[in-house]
């Protein structure tokens, strides 16, 4: 069995190094870009399974990501989950699909719980 692929579209570097470190551990294969725009082309490239991105980043937020992954019939379905470091967008996160939203923090035990509900790990992460 493959190993369930997601992107993380980040521009904190440190941040997603320790994210992608703890999904390795769960038997997952991990992408990542550094914003919207190679996000975008990362999907295009890498059929992700699972997108894990930030709102705040360069060249392309998370808003207008989400609004042009939505535009893709075949990539409209790819679960989305959000980062931010604002509580107050839960509302404008749940009218554009995105299934979960998460404060950004170093703690992703709930994050990762989330990632299991859309997207269950390789049962065997040494292959």
């Amino acid at each position: 069995m493959a190993k369930r692929k997601i992107l993380v579209v980040d521009d904190e570097p440190d941040f997603v190094k320790l994210l992608a470190f703890d999904l390795k551990k769960q038997g997952y294969e991990v992408v990542t870009a550094g914003d919207g725009e190679e996000g975008l082309e990362k999907i295009g490239s890498e059929n992700p399974d699972l997108v894990i991105f930030d709102i705040k980043m360069p060249k392309m937020e998370g808003y207008t990501f989400v609004r042009n992954l939505r535009k893709n019939a075949e990539r409209s379905s790819i679960p989305l989950i959000a980062l931010t470091g604002y509580d107050s967008m839960r509302d404008m996160f749940e009218i554009e699909g995105v299934k979960e939203y998460f404060i950004k923090s170093t703690q992703t035990d709930s994050l990762l719980q989330a990632i299991k509900r859309y997207l269950p790990p390789d049962t065997n992460p040494a292959g």
